[in-house]
């Protein structure tokens, strides 16, 4: 199974503690996990994702990654972090949105993966 982690680029502790959580129930279930080259929810779900050694993709945009990634590189050439994050939505079994309330971008991939008819879970920390 695929599981999109999406996430706030602005990211309070519980939040980064509910990424180390959700990681770990994708390594003890074998899932592999699809994620965004951002800062924030998509940074923290890479180390943790290096750290506990479950298999993780990496998408970027505008035809670049971001300096200092590492894992699998799942492409950049989508023209920008829109389209990227369609594409993840497309490739996910599951979608996981871990939201501080405003981000467009979460918001926005969560609702696209629902009206694909995916299953999408929420984890709301307002700010």
């Amino acid at each position: 199974m695929k599981v999109l982690i999406t996430g706030s680029r602005e990211a309070s502790p519980d939040m980064l503690a509910k990424v180390r959580e959700v990681v770990a129930w994708c390594t003890r279930d074998g899932y592999e996990i699809l994620v965004g080259d951002a800062p924030g929810i998509d940074a923290k779900v890479r180390e943790e994702a290096f750290i506990q050694g479950v298999p993780f993709t990496v998408c970027g945009a505008y035809g670049r990654y971001r300096p200092g990634l590492f894992g699998q590189r799942g492409g950049c050439d989508w023209p920008d972090y829109l389209a990227r994050d369609r594409h993840m939505a497309q490739r996910c079994d599951l979608c996981i949105a871990i939201w501080n309330g405003r981000s467009r971008g979460t918001r926005a991939t969560a609702a696209y993966a629902t009206s694909l008819r995916k299953q999408v879970i929420w984890r709301v920390f307002p700010a």
